[in-house]
């Protein structure tokens, strides 16, 4: 065999290797599991990764230079290390529309380099080791391909497709045994599943292929809808999802006025743990809503479920204020902000936003009529002229100084009043806020972790004083008090990892995942518990009904938790739709403006 030709054969096998062992990698820093056990799972997981491999790496067998694997190998490092770091960060895999979406979000860059870690790296030093050897044999690689390099490049691409169709076939049986009523649905050949342009789940669509395919077709998929307008889904609800509307949306011309106050605190990246977690002295990171979820005159569920999507923080508001779960693909509060939204704030005389953040981070400053408040109280600046993240930060309001104005407005305001106030300063990447001095953690605490105990800590302070103002000053009495998290900050990865550490340590854990927390103080009602698994658009219509306005037409998707556990009711309730009927339900509402119809006023 010449020597060319063994070279070729050497860098193929070289380039074939690491291609299999950055999506092995990818694989196992994203679902934590090699499927080692189940040989159908086994079959349907790894052989069309070792496919993929075999594809993009047979062009070696026929080219006369190597220096193209290189320049490959650093682009899937971009790809690769963008998707875990954007997965730790949001829990969902890079889409076309997050990636265009970058640049219009503030503080997505400093939000995503907390989580570099180790495994970001891994793929460069790996590319790194491949481009020496891969150079090293360059020189002798500039022959002409023979015939039996042709002959060898048609056997590794009918392998490849070998692989790949087993593959899928060990996929389509391991479909049919979870669910054997789905070959009836099953309309594409298992044999060519491989090669399908679908992409309705890409965390799923991964796991069954390969990372190297999502990126052509995340981005073909994206461009050949993204058209500057708003993606073209089906609006039209089926025969079940208008039966369902009717349930939960009863047109009327009723007037109503709401019996309280109501104040809502919507905390950035709050989560449940940490109001439980107390340093080594003892001392709670957050004291205050720690007391606060112990009212005697509270309610308090632990467990409840975040169901943002791509908006993140801006579906977090929307969802609170409206009911309505999130758009599957795009932010409601960017592609909709002028959409007719059912809300509770427009029944008040006087309803007030207070936003400590830059004006346009979740175009706040767009959507806040629609959701029903009267004005909005913001920072003052010019976006236009700060586009650097850090600088934007520090233009923004603290957390102590958006309260101050927003305790101002309440005692200003008319009643019945209502004012939401959204904070920032635990916004990751968690810099808002100096290190902590007087928390007590061991020195091998996680840095993201003190990161984010020191904002909380601060952020707590912040509410206990200004909720002390308002109750000496006589301002929260017939008051709805509300205090919730936009969304969960640390997703399952980072989650994860931390677990080994919160059990050495003795830290409380939430089962599977992490929630964000509810807490309402009310003078109506005794304390009270939610210890169930609950969501975000459950927040709605308890709301509703704290506020004395359950007869308002748009009942929301959720369910009323205070009414729940009042009734003495100890099993989970029953909702009217399963949790993805909800999103297609909602995401159809929102992009025909389903409100705004006088057909279904």
């Amino acid at each position: 065999m010449e020597k060319g030709n063994r070279s070729r054969i050497f860098i193929f096998c070289w380039f074939s290797f690491f291609l299999f062992l950055f999506s092995l990698l990818f694989h196992v820093f994203i679902y934590h599991d090699l499927h080692l056990t189940e040989p159908l799972e086994f079959i349907a997981t790894w052989l069309p990764q070792i496919a993929i491999s075999l594809f993009i790496a047979a062009p070696v067998l026929i080219a006369r230079r190597n220096w193209w694997t290189i320049l490959a190998l650093f682009i899937l490092d971009v790809w690769l290390i963008a998707n875990i770091l954007y997965f730790r960060a949001n829990n969902i895999l890079l889409t076309y529309n997050a990636i265009m979406m970058a640049g219009n979000v503030g503080g997505v860059g400093g939000s995503v380099l907390m989580f570099v870690n180790w495994k970001s790296a891994i793929f460069l030093i790996l590319t790194v080791v491949y481009a020496v050897v891969a150079m090293w044999l360059a020189p002798v690689n500039k022959s002409n391909p023979g015939k039996r390099s042709y002959l060898t490049n048609i056997c590794v691409l009918l392998t490849a497709f070998l692989c790949s169709s087993i593959g899928n076939y060990a996929n389509y049986f391991l479909r049919m045994k979870a669910d054997a009523e789905l070959s009836k649905a099953l309309t594409v050949n298992p044999f060519f599943d491989a090669f399908e342009l679908s992409l309705s789940d890409p965390y799923q669509y991964v796991r069954q292929h390969s990372v190297f395919t999502y990126l052509p077709i995340a981005f073909l998929q994206g461009a050949m809808t993204d058209t500057g307008a708003p993606v073209e889904l089906p609006t039209t609800l089926t025969e079940e999802e208008e039966q369902q509307m009717q349930e939960i949306y009863t047109p009327s011309d009723a007037k109503l006025t709401p019996k309280r106050n109501l104040l809502v605190i919507v905390v950035e990246s709050l989560e449940s743990w940490p109001i439980e977690v107390t340093d080594q002295s003892g001392a709670f990171v957050t004291p205050n809503l720690y007391a606060l979820s112990r009212s005697s005159s509270g309610f308090f569920a632990p467990y409840m479920k975040s169901q943002v999507k791509h908006g993140v923080s801006g579906d977090g508001v929307m969802i609170i204020n409206t009911g309505l779960l999130p758009l599957q693909q795009g932010a409601a509060c960017r592609l909709y902000p002028e959409n007719t939204y059912p809300n509770y704030a427009h029944f008040f005389k006087d309803a007030v936003l207070v936003d400590a953040a830059a004006p346009d981070f979740w175009n706040n400053a767009a959507a806040y009529r629609n959701y029903g408040y009267q004005r909005m109280v913001k920072t003052e600046f010019n976006q236009e002229k700060v586009e650097i993240f850090e600088k934007v930060m520090e233009l923004s309001w603290t957390d102590g100084e958006m309260l101050t104005h927003a305790a101002e407005e309440w005692k200003a305001m008319d009643k019945p009043r209502c004012l939401m106030a959204l904070t920032l300063s635990t916004h990751s990447p968690f810099t808002l806020v100096p290190e902590n001095k007087n928390l007590l953690f061991p020195s091998s605490l996680p840095k993201a972790m003190k990161a984010y105990f020191s904002c909380l800590h601060y952020t707590d302070s912040c509410i206990g004083a200004f909720l002390a103002d308002l109750e000496q000053a006589g301002e929260l009495e017939n008051t709805v008090v509300a205090i919730t998290g936009d969304h969960t900050v640390f997703k399952s990865m980072l989650w994860w990892e931390f677990q080994q550490y919160m059990i050495r340590h003795d830290m409380p854990q939430m089962p599977d995942r992490n929630y964000v927390p509810f807490i309402v103080l009310a003078p109506h009602i005794n304390r009270q518990e939610f210890n169930e698994e609950c969501q975000q658009a459950d927040i709605y219509p308890t709301i509703m009904h704290l506020i004395g306005c359950d007869k308002y037409p748009w009942k929301g998707v959720g369910i009323n938790l205070v009414e729940t556990r009042k009734k003495g009711n100890t099993q989970p309730p029953q909702r009217l739709m399963e949790e993805q009927e909800a999103y297609i339900l909602c995401d159809k509402i929102i992009r025909r403006n389903y409100f705004a119809n006088p057909e279904n006023q």
